[in-house]
């Protein structure tokens, strides 16, 4: 696939033609992708990562009462 590199507040694809974001084969179901307040955050394991595979801490939880 096309690999693309990130910018910060960059818009890629539309509706009509989304970019998907793959995960390598290696993965192999270990690994999960979520969108929590607007990031793509990425769980692998006990490891959380951002979309530029930079190690990040677990996201707040945003309770409203």
């Amino acid at each position: 696939g096309t690999v693309m590199g990130y910018q910060a507040d960059s818009h890629y694809g539309t509706i009509a033609c989304p970019v998907v974001l793959t995960l390598s084969p290696e993965a192999d179901g270990k690994v999960k992708k979520r969108l929590i307040d607007g990031h793509i955050y990425i769980f692998q394991g006990e490891h959380i990562y951002n979309i530029e595979g930079a190690a990040v801490a677990a996201p707040k939880k945003n309770r409203q009462k």
